[in-house]
């Protein structure tokens, strides 16, 4: 239940410090039972004196130990885990921006080949499982099962193939696979032929020409213009930033494409430009 989020509504208590172990190797969770047990034997036994004072001892109540929060992903994952589905959330829910900016294809698509017949699609997935094996004559060979939000599928790595991404045969790699739904020469059937396969964590990097951001003129002031500049100046990089500010009442608006803002399209870049609630476009 714990790693499930089943006492989440604790608010005092995170998941991770409910498994922190204390001295004695004993997780948080193990004391609280503990406590728990004692107090409710020490409530059955209802030992009294002659003059209604209590005869048992009194257990002091267990430490909430201190712990960092565990990440998003490594919750998400120990949900499955135990009850073999996400509850809270979704892993790939990190990676947002890069798939509505940059992906065109999803992997239920490969469970339906005839309706994407010759489509060159980038879908982004998580290898929940993979295997490294042998062709009968001995030639190595690799599959990977990727998901989405809804589907699954087995991919096959063959040959150059393998050998170029076996690295991505990992449980739990985040990875955008681009490919073309075909059929191959000397086949007779579609198929999905892997061009190439990428760290999802590196999309932005590759593929980012620009940042967009979309300002409402209410919401614009002093201060925003300072966090942001700050913001900026820690992630000096190379893609540009342009601004469209908006007013909702008139139906006015700005466009004013920087000529010397250039940031770094980094993970933590965008995971600290949430903070603002601005709308983000990144185009390729």
């Amino acid at each position: 239940m714990a790693y499930a989020g089943g006492f989440d509504s604790f608010k005092k208590v995170h998941r991770a410090q409910y498994f922190q172990e204390d001295r004695n190797q004993r997780t948080f969770l193990e004391n609280v039972i503990r406590y728990g047990s004692g107090f409710q034997d020490s409530v059955n036994s209802s030992q009294v004196s002659m003059f209604g004072e209590g005869t048992g001892e009194e257990m002091p109540e267990p430490l909430i130990p201190e712990s960092e929060e565990w990440g998003n992903i490594y919750a998400l994952n120990k949900e499955k885990e135990v009850i073999g589905i996400f509850i809270s959330g979704h892993p790939l829910d990190d990676f947002r921006l890069e798939i509505d900016s940059f992906c065109n294809g999803n992997v239920g698509m490969l469970n339906a080949m005839d309706e994407h017949k010759n489509k060159d699609i980038l879908i982004a997935g998580i290898v929940s499982d993979a295997e490294h094996r042998f062709t009968k004559k001995g030639d190595p060979f690799g599959t990977i099962q990727l998901e989405d939000y809804n589907d699954s599928y087995k991919l096959f790595l063959w040959r150059e193939n393998y050998l170029k991404y076996k690295h991505f045969l990992a449980p739990g790699t985040f990875v955008a696979v681009k490919g073309r739904i075909e059929i191959p020469p000397r086949r007779s059937e579609l198929e999905f032929t892997v061009h190439s396969i990428d760290l999802l964590q590196a999309l932005n990097e590759s593929k980012a020409s620009s940042v967009h951001l979309t300002i409402s003129s209410k919401e614009l002031d002093q201060i925003m213009i300072s966090d942001l500049n700050k913001l900026f100046m820690e992630h000096e990089g190379s893609c540009p930033v342009h601004f469209k500010i908006y007013d909702p009442l008139d139906g006015i608006e700005v466009r004013m494409p920087s000529k010397t803002i250039k940031v770094g399209v980094t993970n933590d870049f965008f995971n600290k430009l949430k903070e603002f609630e601005l709308q983000v476009e990144i185009k390729s």
